[in-house]
């Protein structure tokens, strides 16, 4: 009912409010459709229909959430609207930027390491402009900006890779602040970085920054980036979990991997859990 439910005829002869009228209960955001699927439901959104969702597996797409809802009596849904979407990995739709600390306690052996490992992880997705772009840079007290690679200025794996193996190793010094401060400013600020898209900057780090990491991060966190950081132990430098924690976005937990063993457990294991970490929700980047 939408306005008063009671009435008066008065001495004016005038009613003292509007009649009021009956409106059927709707459930917003109204599910007609689903991407890579079909919903049907008993009574379009209004109130006791029941909807079922089905995703189109024959073009390779699955289901994330409940297959099943309703539209409730108040007005809202029983469960949160679920999605269909391609296996990720390989497939995302998302903007992932890669900073590399490339300070004196990483050393060349263990660089060539990381660049491996990494190349490893890009290459469990499938890169192209409607797909994921990268970038990628590498930073010690400073950032290196000549050899860094912009968000869609690459299409392919192979050229991926071969950007990154030629980024150098050199310098000293752990200024990831700055790194931060750098991926707001100019790598998510570049051309090829999408509007409607999830923007993941990705940290590799073996030591503790000696600038501030809090701002920058804030910063980064404000325009939607989701901002994670994978820590390397190692004998020639050293990790502060309290300070990779007040970088990364929430859950804490979730977005900090700690790899105890040093570079030379970069392995295939690492390679999946950190490549299932810029994944996230698939509901976030589903594809046609």
């Amino acid at each position: 009912m939408i306005g008063n439910g009671t009435i008066t005829c008065a001495r004016t002869a005038r009613w003292t409010s509007k009649p009021p009228r009956c409106e059927r209960i709707k459930c917003f955001p109204e599910t007609i459709s689903l991407h890579g699927g079909m919903i049907t439901c008993s009574n379009s959104n209004y109130a006791f229909s029941q909807c079922r969702a089905e995703c189109n597996e024959s073009r390779g797409f699955v289901m994330t959430g409940e297959g099943t809802k309703s539209c409730r009596g108040d007005g809202t849904w029983s469960e949160e609207q679920a999605c269909c979407s391609r296996p990720c990995p390989p497939y995302a739709i998302l903007d992932l930027v890669l900073i590399f600390d490339s300070s004196s306690s990483v050393g060349l052996e263990n660089w060539k390491k990381l660049m491996k490992f990494c190349a490893e992880i890009v290459g469990s997705f499938t890169i192209g402009r409607d797909l994921m772009r990268v970038g990628a840079f590498r930073y010690n007290q400073r950032v290196d900006t000549a050899t860094e690679v912009l968000l869609g200025e690459i299409d392919t794996f192979d050229e991926l890779k071969t950007k990154v193996h030629k980024i150098p190793y050199n310098g000293s010094g752990t200024r990831t602040g700055n790194a931060l401060l750098h991926a707001y400013n100019h790598s998510l600020n570049a051309p090829g970085n999408r509007p409607n898209v999830r923007d993941i900057v990705l940290v590799f780090t073996d030591g503790v920054s000696h600038d501030d990491v809090i701002e920058p991060a804030r910063l980064l966190q404000s325009r939607g980036a989701d901002i994670n950081v994978v820590g390397i132990k190692n004998s020639r430098g050293r990790l502060d979990i309290n300070q990779m924690r007040e970088m990364v976005s929430k859950p804490i937990d979730e977005h900090i991997t700690v790899i105890s063993q040093g570079f030379e457990s970069l392995t295939s294991e690492f390679v999946n859990r950190i490549s299932r970490l810029v994944c996230g929700n698939p509901c976030k980047h589903i594809i046609s």
